[in-house]
Formats: C-alpha cells, structure tokens, sequence
C-alpha cells in the first residue's frame, strides 16, 4: 500500500472512530438524563440510590452481551462500573 492510501485509509477509519465517539457520548448523555429522573423519583419516594441487586442485573445483563459482541468482559465490567457510580453520584444530589 502506497503512503497516500495508507494516509487516506487511516483518516477514513479514525473519522469513522470520530463519529462513533459522539454517538456513544450522546448516549451516555440520554442515561444519565435518565439517571436524574430516577433519583428525582427516588427522593420522592424516599428509596435508598443504592441497589445493589439492580447493579448486579445491570452488569450480568451487560457482560452476556459483551460476550455475544466478542468483547472483553473485564473491560466492559470497568466501563459499567464506572458509569453505574457516576450515576450514583448524579442521583445523590437529588437526595
């Protein structure tokens, strides 16, 4: 492969990798928009943000289809992870 299609390949795939990032920070915009309207639920009903069951759901559900998508479980665990006390934290204000 000639420089120039190497060059011209390589841009077309991280532009491609360009877009993907911003459909996934819309989506993890859309939960946790989501994620606020939960806590405000929670307050008004006076239920603990944590649940512990709930995150065990989340994960297990995550993970089988990591594993159907060929992804590393133990990362995409990290991710959730991650994103699940995020979440917490942003419902903990409304408390």
């Amino acid at each position: 492969m000639r420089k120039e299609e190497f060059m011209m390949t390589l841009d077309n795939l991280r532009s491609k990798i360009d877009q993907i990032d911003s459909k996934l920070l819309e989506l993890i915009s859309q939960r946790l928009k989501l994620v606020k309207e939960i806590g405000i639920l929670k307050k008004q009903s006076d239920k603990k943000i944590q649940n512990r069951n709930r995150e065990k759901e989340i994960l297990n559900i995550v993970l089988l289809n990591a594993a159907h998508l060929d992804l590393d479980g133990k990362m995409i665990a990290k991710i959730w992870k991650i994103i699940i006390e995020q979440s917490k934290l942003i419902q903990n204000k409304y408390l």
